[in-house]
């Protein structure tokens, strides 16, 4: 996913998985969205890939492995 919004700044990128950490704190935002987005992807083995430039946008990428059960 790619957008073309504000972009993170390198401080607030690094916390974006912290439970309860946001920046909606105004809007309502509580900071559990991305926090149990990670738990679930790392719970599942996936890579979660985030790159950001301020000004710019933002791109994430999820990447899932391959599983052989059947």
């Amino acid at each position: 996913m790619i957008d073309n919004g504000c972009g993170m700044q390198p401080h607030i990128q690094s916390r974006i998985r912290e439970p309860f950490f946001t920046t909606r704190r105004e809007q309502g935002g509580t900071g559990l969205g991305l926090s149990t987005t990670n738990k679930i992807l790392v719970e599942h083995g996936a890579q979660w890939l985030i790159h950001s430039q301020p000004n710019i946008g933002t791109e994430m990428k999820i990447l899932l492995g391959m599983s052989n059960e059947a």
